[in-house]
């Protein structure tokens, strides 16, 4: 048991305890069952309620410091209203897993089941803005995640003095939002330009939301006589940033003094809204804008696959290059792509320094190393890293002017 206590909280709430409890029983021992092929196992389980603050200045108002007035500071009132009567979030998880050694360790599995939920959250919740502000903070929402983590371990190769290592990780975890303030279906996250991330009751958490273009009920797009796309007036969900599972798999060969370590992760799935795609093909400075322009700035032009208003399909009608992008503005969904991505995320090869190397200096042994890192990129969008969209904050899924990723070199020598 933990008992904390904020100083950004009010007074009579400050405080939050979060106990928890967890218990293991190792079967492979209590009931004598360890053998050749299972060599350990276990079960476990465990309940904990963690506690959460707010951030600093979020109960009464606040004057910002603005820029000043030739020799006269200035201060404004924040647009988002404080709330005195705040509480710390709450966070009640359950788990239960379990752990399996076979083959006398040379192989093994760690499953998790998890499930956990979120109240109270601390938020920013959209008000009247003819009340003087634009949002007021709230403990509003109740989010529930559940998902499952596996961890799978290898020894393939122990022979002649060569060793292979493998170890391989993969989760999913599936988001709900079940609850919001009040009446409210949705909650803003934050925006970029016209897409917002949200917090939509019965949907997952961080859905993308704006203006996509006009379809019929089969999906295909419906097009102005002059064959450019529809924007639709009505906002929808356009995606959703949460990736379907993520994984890794590190490799380590070892062979007398030397050692290869080869790390390989990603995600499958979730959505990313690519600003400097969008922005760069409205723009006209992308590559992929060369398409209908091959031969002259109209020449041969673009033909979209879509239903005309007199409901024929469109084989006909062409479309300047710099009208169909220039079509982009006003709805993000052509930049609203697969967020999946492969790296090769280190490469480091290691040497085992002689103790005749080192014991002049008073050390009884080192080790000196190569280390290579984002080595490599595959993934299914074009110009960008669909990783640098994605942190640990709420809002997720946007990029936008991302510096190119770069690759890194460099070496270590450990001494003890």
């Amino acid at each position: 048991g933990r008992n904390d206590w904020s100083s950004t909280l009010p007074e009579d709430t400050r405080a939050y305890f979060y106990p928890s409890v967890s218990s293991a029983f190792v079967f492979s021992d209590a009931f004598g069952v360890r053998s050749g092929f299972l060599s350990s196992g276990k079960v476990r389980a465990s309940w904990t309620r963690v506690g959460n603050d707010a951030d600093p200045y979020q109960l009464v108002a606040v004057l910002g410091s603005q820029q000043a007035w030739g020799n006269s500071p200035m201060f404004a009132v924040a647009n988002q209203l404080a709330n005195f009567d705040l509480k710390p979030e709450k966070t009640t998880a359950w788990e239960v897993g379990t752990d399996l050694g076979f083959f006398n360790e040379r192989m093994g599995f760690v499953v998790t089941y998890y499930n956990r939920t979120t109240t109270d959250q601390i938020m920013g919740v959209q008000v009247s803005r003819a009340s003087g502000y634009s949002s007021r903070v709230l403990n509003a929402g109740t989010v529930r995640n559940r998902g499952v983590e596996v961890l799978f371990k290898a020894n393939p190769i122990r022979s002649g003095g060569f060793n292979w290592d493998m170890t391989v990780n993969w989760s999913k975890n599936n988001s709900e939002v079940t609850e919001l303030f009040g009446d409210l279906e949705t909650l803003v996250l934050g925006s970029y330009w016209s897409m917002n991330i949200e917090a939509r009751k019965g949907e997952p958490y961080g859905v993308m939301y704006g203006n996509g273009y006009l379809r019929n009920d089969q999906g295909d797009l419906l097009l102005r006589a002059d064959g450019t796309r529809r924007i639709d007036p009505e906002r929808k969900i356009l995606g959703n940033y949460n990736p379907d599972w993520n994984g890794g798999i590190q490799n380590r060969f070892s062979y007398g003094a030397f050692d290869l370590s080869v790390l390989v992760d990603g995600q499958m799935g979730g959505d990313i809204f690519s600003v400097t795609n969008w922005f760069g093909e409205y723009a006209g400075v992308l590559e992929s804008t060369l398409r209908g322009r091959e031969n002259d700035f109209c020449d041969p032009g673009i033909i979209t696959d879509g239903i005309l208003p007199d409901g024929t399909r469109n084989t006909t009608q062409v479309v300047c290059p710099q009208t169909y992008f220039g079509n982009n503005w006003g709805s993000p969904e052509t930049s609203i792509d697969d967020a999946s991505y492969i790296k090769l995320r280190e490469v480091r090869l290691g040497y085992q320094l002689p103790t005749s190397w080192v014991s002049w200096t008073g050390f009884s042994s080192g080790s000196f190393s190569l280390i290579g890192r984002n080595l490599g990129l595959w993934s299914r969008i074009e110009n960008i890293d669909p990783e640098t969209a994605f942190d640990a904050s709420n809002v997720q899924g946007i990029e936008f002017g991302q510096f190119p990723s770069v690759r890194s070199w460099g070496f270590s020598l450990s001494l003890r």
